[in-house]
């Protein structure tokens, strides 16, 4: 059985590592164990939170990632989480 979190840091992981600072393993979900590949966004959530992220002031977690990091950072959070 291939490795989903392996499969998605080669496509994935050196632009998520670009635009958040972190690797993409941090927020690979439970999923992962079992071979689907699974984005953990309420681990992701509380990162953006401590880079400022404010659900009261800031809307939503993609909009904050679209206003401080840019479309393609938004971009890449949307297909991981659909992935």
């Amino acid at each position: 059985m291939k490795n989903p979190l392996v499969e998605k840091e080669k496509i994935y992981g050196a632009s998520f590592k670009k635009h958040f600072g972190a690797p993409l393993g941090c927020y690979a979900g439970k999923l992962c164990v079992v071979g689907i590949w699974d984005f953990d966004i309420m681990k992701f959530d509380r990162y953006m939170q401590t880079k400022g992220y404010d659900i009261e002031k800031d809307g939503s977690c993609a909009s904050y990632v679209r206003e401080h990091y840019g479309k393609d950072a938004e971009n890449l959070i949307k297909t991981l989480i659909t992935i």
